[in-house]
């Protein structure tokens, strides 16, 4: 089966920090007096990206196997690639669906039980449906994954960022996997 593409490739730590160093690189090129201040914000947070990212490896060496069921779209590839996070999704990459078919449903019931997974994921701004659906044929939980594209009014308000973000998958990670 032939994944759709999945443009989120800021969901994974190394391509975030490599984006930052596009940053600096653009930033050679501009008359600015805050070069010096941007640079050091940039190194910060690259520091803090990888925080982040040793906790989410800190998470996933605790589980027996990782493996999720995510009842949405999974803008995650780069995510779950590079910590080697095995998936089953509603739906591939950035799909336009917005209905599962019942035979998809039913495999992600199915995976859910036979694999005794604690959770359904689902991803922000969803209207998390399909994972309400599966979690409760399965008796289990849902939480929410996120990509790091889309925020709510809340999340912006709260100053949100990528590591933040990035934070609270870990915990839904954590307790949404065996």
């Amino acid at each position: 089966e032939e994944l759709e593409a999945d443009e989120h490739v800021w969901t994974s730590p190394e391509n975030a920090r490599k984006m930052l160093d596009y940053v600096v690189l653009a930033l050679e090129e501009l008359e600015i007096d805050e070069k010096a201040k941007v640079k050091k914000n940039v190194e910060e947070y690259k520091a803090q990206i990888t925080e982040v990212e040793e906790k989410i490896k800190k998470v996933l060496e605790s589980k027996s196997e990782k493996f999720i069921v995510m009842g949405d779209r999974f803008p995650l590839q780069y995510f779950a690639k590079y910590y080697g996070i095995e998936y089953l999704a509603a739906f591939s990459g950035c799909s336009t669906a917005v209905e599962a078919s019942t035979q998809t449903i039913s495999k992600l019931i199915n995976t859910v039980k036979e694999k005794s997974l604690p959770a359904v994921f689902y991803i922000e701004l969803s209207n998390h449906k399909i994972a309400d659906t599966v979690a409760e044929a399965a008796k289990v939980a849902t939480y929410q994954l996120n990509s790091a594209q889309n925020i709510s009014k809340a999340d912006f308000d709260h100053r949100e960022t990528w590591v933040s973000l990035m934070k609270k998958n870990a915990l839904a990670l954590d307790k949404g996997m065996r």
